[in-house]
């Protein structure tokens, strides 16, 4: 079999969604590795649904990081990827691009469940999730669902213990 066309998605609306599951569901010799969209919850509700990982938050994540540190207290990110070891070279070729903290890998999808079990949370729940961790290393908070720009102050206030 040839090699896939790697294809990114900008917007994720009526339209955009319809081209991402094209893409995904029925077009065997391209894959889908990117997606954004000014808006923010719709890029991340649609990388949810595909399995994409989705630019926006990514940044918005970065320019998080960026701002915690200003603010006094420094924060490091942990990215967890479950893509198969085959796919682990185009991550990191978009680590080396900006993602904004180091990237872990689960030995394989199995293994996802009990990770998710282990924070507390069922292994049938979607994409994205984010595990907030207190400067001594205790988790203070599981977010199953999308983030954006309007919970800075409740990030900042779980990570610093405050």
């Amino acid at each position: 079999m040839s090699e896939k066309v790697r294809m990114g998605l900008v917007g994720t609306g009526r339209i955009g969604r319809v081209h991402a599951e094209t893409l995904v569901q029925r077009v065997a010799a391209a894959e889908l590795v990117a997606l954004t969209d000014v808006n923010m919850e719709s890029a991340r509700d649609c990388a949810a649904t595909y399995g994409v990982p989705c630019v926006a938050e990514m940044g918005l994540l970065g320019r998080w990081t960026t701002a915690l540190g200003k603010d006094g207290t420094p924060v490091a990110l942990e990215l967890l990827s479950i893509d198969a070891p085959t796919e682990a070279e185009a991550l990191q070729a978009r680590l080396a691009k900006g993602l904004p903290g180091k990237v872990r890998w689960l030995r394989e999808e199995a293994d996802l469940g009990p990770f998710l079990e282990s924070l507390g949370i069922s292994a049938k729940d979607a994409i994205p999730i984010h595990a907030l961790v207190d400067p001594a290393g205790n988790l203070r908070c599981v977010r199953v669902g999308a983030i954006g720009g309007q919970d800075y102050a409740a990030v900042k206030g779980i990570v610093t213990g405050g």
